[in-house]
């Protein structure tokens, strides 16, 4: 005799595939993060936030990548000039 086996809604499936995706996103934008962080050290570039603060929006990215863009421009003005 087979024994009884519980098989998942729809509804819960789709909130389990929900959790199960919204996990490997966050885990992804960490990568993400930690990848950005390490270019940023390995070209000598300080980042602007310790390693124990959130990326959030308090952090003004925006003006910190303007600020990276402008010096990697003057860095390599020479080479834009030929």
């Amino acid at each position: 005799m087979l024994k009884k086996v519980w098989v998942l809604s729809a509804e819960q499936r789709a909130h389990r595939q929900l959790v199960r995706t919204r996990r490997q996103m966050v885990n992804h934008r960490s990568d993400v993060m930690r990848q950005i962080k390490s270019m940023l050290l390995f070209h000598g570039i300080e980042v602007p936030f310790s390693s124990r603060q959130q990326w959030t929006p308090a952090v003004s990215y925006r003006g910190f990548t303007s600020s990276i863009v402008a010096m990697s421009i003057s860095i390599h003005q020479p080479f834009y000039n030929r």
